[in-house]
């Protein structure tokens, strides 16, 4: 079982990836409807990470390793939550 922080970078991740495919792909109809409710679960699911991330440090450490701090803070800003700031 992954750690919260882990956790919250694929529910991120999985996020951006089903938003991208229902703003920029034509989707049968079905498949658009079960997208969008994955993608309501994962905000869902990323809201309530939040109290469960012991280490903000790791968070950022990690998107940091691979490249996608800015991509994560972006998709997170748009969920409309906002981790507190690690220096």
């Amino acid at each position: 079982m992954p750690t919260p922080e882990l956790l919250l970078l694929q529910k991120v991740k999985a996020y951006r990836d089903r938003s991208w495919d229902l703003q920029s792909l034509v989707l049968d109809p079905a498949w658009a409807l079960y997208l969008r409710n994955k993608v309501q679960k994962d905000v869902y699911d990323i809201r309530n990470l939040f109290p469960h991330i012991e280490s903000w440090g790791i968070v950022k450490g990690l998107a940091d390793e691979h490249s996608c701090k800015q991509l994560v803070l972006e998709a997170l800003t748009k969920i409309g939550v906002n981790p507190p700031s690690t220096t």
